[in-house]
């Protein structure tokens, strides 16, 4: 072998030990990073939970039908490059049949997230197949399942009106939703109402269906369905759409979409007898998860300020933390009103109460 052939092997050599060298220092770096951010953001966890997801690599989760779901994970993965994160957004039907099809495989997505927690926990958890897991701030969440379910964000209902047709002084006297009897006030005759169907239980057209029954009996929803001619809606976007639009006057439920209605110039704000009705997404571990210490991180960071804070800002969901900012556009809006308490609901009652909850209301 000629010398000029070995000078270029033993240059290649030294090239390829020179990479080698180049890729364990930038390893060595992001892991650096990494821990860096965990030890002022995430004190509480564990290097070792960091190191362990890190060598998992991976991450597969499926999330209720949230916006902006790939942003949330563009930022997660910022902090946390040593993970590939994919992440799909379904409504909860979809996210259930695909879940309980991965889970008789023995391959479900590591992480699955509900917009119902009475869903999640009557349908996945009490069936075994959630994994156990308690966050390091999990005192700070609503949880009907602690330990294997947690919710990090809500959405509270409460009476949505066209401005263009409905007063604040028409709704002045619904302080309480023990006053939403006032909804068959002469002020509101030949108004129109519509509603989501709450014959989906757990969801937030169910909550508020619940509360109303709780508050005002069957009787006077009755009449308040029958008084405002109401109209049974699929989903919350059509029903707001209808009243955008002026096709309704007030639609009883979420904020959700009245927030974005709202924020795009629509004439439709939200008013909210108090306690504030809200209804809760769970999130949890699967127990057959291929990833578990990637998903345990992926909690951990949706539980954390910052990464609660983030909820807010991606999901235009209320986050989970009492102690995190809401930054929703809405919540500077000078109609808007902090809750001034939560309803406390019995989960228990909410459930044995279904079928006189949805009696008065007509199915879609």
């Amino acid at each position: 072998m000629s010398n000029a052939m070995l000078k270029r092997r033993g240059l290649a050599v030294f090239s390829g030990a020179a990479a080698i060298v180049f890729a364990c220092a930038a390893q060595a770096d992001s892991m650096a990073d990494m821990t860096s951010y965990l030890q002022q953001n995430m004190p509480k966890v564990s290097p070792d939970l960091l190191k362990a997801a890190c060598d998992e690599g991976k991450l597969d989760i499926l999330y209720t039908n949230v916006s902006n779901l790939s942003k949330y994970v563009d930022e997660f993965e910022k902090y946390f490059p040593c993970l590939q994160v994919s992440a799909v957004a379904n409504g909860d039907d979809d996210n259930l049949a695909r879940f309980f099809a991965g889970e008789k495989q023995g391959s479900p997505p590591d992480i699955l997230q509900l917009g119902s927690q009475i869903t999640l926990v009557q349908q996945v958890a009490k069936k075994g197949m959630l994994l156990q897991y308690t966050p390091t701030e999990a005192d700070k969440f609503q949880s009907l399942d602690p330990g294997y379910v947690i919710s990090t964000d809500h959405q509270a209902q409460g009476i949505l009106y066209n401005t263009d047709s409905i007063k604040d002084s028409d709704l002045s006297a619904i302080k309480t939703w023990k006053d939403a009897t006032h909804l068959l006030d002469p002020q509101f005759k030949g108004k129109r109402l519509g509603v989501v169907d709450p014959h989906g239980a757990g969801g937030g057209s169910y909550v508020v269906a619940y509360v109303l029954y709780k508050e005002i009996g069957s009787d006077n929803v009755k009449k308040l369905l029958d008084y405002l001619q109401v109209t049974v809606y699929p989903g919350s976007g059509p029903a707001v759409n209808a009243l955008a639009s002026g096709e309704l006057d007030l639609v009883i439920g979420n904020e959700f979409n009245a927030f974005a209605a709202n924020e795009k110039g629509a004439p439709v704000q939200v008013w909210y007898p108090e306690p504030r009705s809200a209804s809760y997404t769970g999130i949890g571990i699967a127990a057959k998860a291929k990833h578990p210490n990637a998903a345990k991180l992926w909690i951990e960071y949706e539980t954390s300020l910052h990464g609660n804070e983030q909820v807010s800002k991606y999901f235009s969901m209320a986050p989970g933390r009492p102690d995190s900012k809401d930054v929703r556009p809405s919540t500077s809006a000078s109609w808007y009103k902090p809750p001034e308490a939560l309803y406390k609901f019995d989960i228990d009652d909410m459930i044995k109460s279904y079928e006189d909850v949805v009696a008065p209301y007509p199915s879609k």
